[in-house]
């Protein structure tokens, strides 16, 4: 049950399906240092997505501040 458990807090930390289960393996393998790389990359792939989430935010401002001008 602790690998479900597992799984189910790499899931919800935003891990994709395929992350969780390689992040599971890793860490049933004992490899330490593989599993800080793979959350790391985990965690730059989720914060390129907020700075992307972020980019269209401030497009969207933009088009409103627009339309309130006219």
């Amino acid at each position: 049950m602790a690998g479900e458990q597992q799984r189910i807090q790499f899931r919800d930390a935003g891990c994709t399906p395929e992350e969780a289960e390689q992040l599971c393996r890793i860490s049933k393998e004992g490899d330490t240092a593989a599993l800080h790389r793979k959350l790391r990359m985990v965690r730059c792939r989720q914060m390129e997505e907020i700075h992307e989430q972020q980019r269209r935010l401030d497009r969207l401002d933009l088009l409103i501040r627009k339309t309130e001008r006219v």
